[in-house]
């Protein structure tokens, strides 16, 4: 049977309509819902058996890791520690957003939204077959002593691939990461020229371990990564 939505006057009847003529957002995330739960518990597990250094040799792993939002083949998603265990990183790599987001899209549910967007979303963050987990050493962060000055050392980042079939770690890296020695920024009015310099020498920062994680974690998987903002 074919379905046809058609103009008219009465606005109830309208939207009572335009919901028949497809899935709404809460139901395709409740199409979802019990393998988001099953990864929620995953997440539980790991984050209790998550070393606390990293490094491993470099490895081949079966099937191909591939990182890249935009490919059929896509099979990985990644996550900050901190959001493992609950809390918000100061740092987030946003390697991908896709496991995040339907997380919490299943604790939150959105009333409106693209659906097809969701189902992409949904789909791609419950059906990964790999979880790159980022450690960053938040202690270690750029900081401005003054409207001009900032400290930082080398910030190590720690990266552990989790096989989210058997829940073993088959793959870990590390690495040391340095911001930028000086920075450009601006202030609008009302901002404090401090807090702007940290921002941007984090931000910094940021750039760059977002680069050479994308380059360790493809030698240490033997992977194809791409994200969707073209850093590869």
């Amino acid at each position: 049977m074919i379905r046809r939505c058609f103009m008219i006057t009465s606005m109830g009847c309208l939207l009572s309509l335009l919901s028949s003529c497809g899935p709404s957002p809460q139901s395709v995330i409740n199409q979802f819902r019990p393998k988001l739960f099953e990864l929620d518990e995953k997440l539980r597990v790991i984050a209790a058996k998550l070393p606390p250094t990293a490094g491993s040799p470099p490895v081949k792993l079966e099937p191909k890791l591939v990182l890249d939002p935009t490919s059929p083949d896509h099979n990985c998603e990644t996550i900050m520690y901190p959001e493992l265990i609950g809390d918000e990183p100061l740092i987030d790599l946003m390697l991908t957003t896709n496991l995040t987001t339907s997380l919490y899209w299943s604790k939150e549910q959105p009333q409106d939204g693209d659906v097809e967007f969701m189902q992409r979303v949904l789909r791609q963050g419950s059906g990964a077959r790999y979880l790159v987990i980022h450690r960053i050493d938040e202690t270690n962060l750029p900081m401005a002593v003054s409207e001009e000055t900032f400290v930082a050392g080398a910030v190590r980042v720690d990266g552990f691939v989790v096989d989210l079939e058997s829940l073993e770690i088959v793959a870990s890296y590390t690495l040391e990461v340095l911001p930028d020695e000086q920075v450009e920024y601006y202030v609008k009015e009302n901002e404090s020229a401090r807090d702007r310099l940290e921002t941007f020498a984090r931000s910094s920062l940021w750039s760059k371990a977002r680069r050479q994680v994308v380059s360790i974690l493809s030698e240490h998987t033997g992977g194809h990564i791409q994200l969707e903002d073209g850093v590869d």
